[in-house]
């Protein structure tokens, strides 16, 4: 089942019909690099920013146990606190992983746009 971003204008190979009346593809070498392509956006498009949520939550872990460590001790008061700035550190990490895949993704279909606005335009066509 493909994706609405799939199945997406900006992802089809045109194809052209061969004598015989069969669709051929025009540049055979086209497909594994369009097929990359279409996985690297699917990629992005799926980013949930778990990864970076997560390295943000692991600094600000060993900051908080630094902290302690250091201050020597743990009250109530300090808990509560660091435990608050580690789930903000986390939910900060999560939405700066959102967001540089959106701009990834982004910088993405506007360089194919560009790719295939001078393709179509380099095109020669007989009549």
């Amino acid at each position: 089942m493909r994706t609405a971003l799939e199945s997406s204008s900006l992802f089809e190979v045109s194809r052209l019909p061969n004598d015989a009346g069969e669709r051929v593809n025009p540049e055979p070498h086209a497909e594994p690099r369009i097929e990359e392509l279409r996985a690297r956006l699917a990629s992005l498009a799926a980013e949930c920013g778990c990864t970076m949520g997560g390295i943000f939550l692991a600094i600000a872990l060993v900051a908080a146990l630094l902290h302690f460590l250091i201050r020597g001790g743990l009250g109530l008061q300090s808990g509560l606190a660091a435990g608050g700035l580690i789930f903000l550190a986390s939910i900060t990490g999560k939405l700066v992983g959102l967001g540089a895949a959106r701009i990834r993704m982004v910088r993405l279909r506007r360089m194919l746009t560009a790719r295939l606005t001078a393709a179509e335009d380099s095109h020669v066509h007989v009549h």
